[in-house]
């Protein structure tokens, strides 16, 4: 299985433990990575990495490229997903958001996101996206759960 981790949640090992959702969160992020490691396929892309380089913190936006280091496969833009992104955008979706979406999509990989609203938007579409849109927690959750 390929999986596209967005860019907000990539960031989540870098943020601060505010409250309980960001911890769990930023482990779900470390349990993906090993999983990526293994079994599964990490997908990165050009919109990954243009939202990347506007992390004005270099520290964090280095951290965060070091993650991508296992990815083994590359999507860069062209005119199917600029396409897709324009009915996600149409939908509901911010434009990086339905880039994001939409590069995950043209790989057929499960986008993996820590957006409450991009989660609620495709779940009450469920004919506007052919992949599946997971929370982060709940998809190490479920994974697990198939593990056992």
């Amino acid at each position: 299985m390929k999986l596209y981790l967005d860019v907000c949640y990539l960031c989540r090992p870098f943020d601060k433990f505010l409250n309980h959702r960001i911890f769990f969160e930023s482990e779900a992020v470390h349990n993906i990575l090993e999983l990526c490691k293994q079994d599964y396929s990490l997908v990165s892309s050009q919109v990954i990495k243009d939202e990347i380089r506007m992390i004005t913190n270099p520290e964090k936006r280095n951290r965060v490229l070091n993650l991508l280091s296992i990815a083994n496969e590359y999507v860069i833009l062209d005119d199917n997903i600029v396409f897709r992104a324009r009915i996600f955008n149409n939908a509901g979706l911010r434009t990086l958001d339905a880039l994001h979406l939409a590069s995950a999509e043209s790989v057929d990989a499960a986008f993996i996101t820590s957006d409450d609203k991009i989660i609620k938007i495709i779940s009450t579409n469920k004919t506007l996206c052919s992949i599946p849109v997971y929370n982060p927690v709940y998809w190490v959750m479920e994974v697990q759960n198939d593990r056992n």
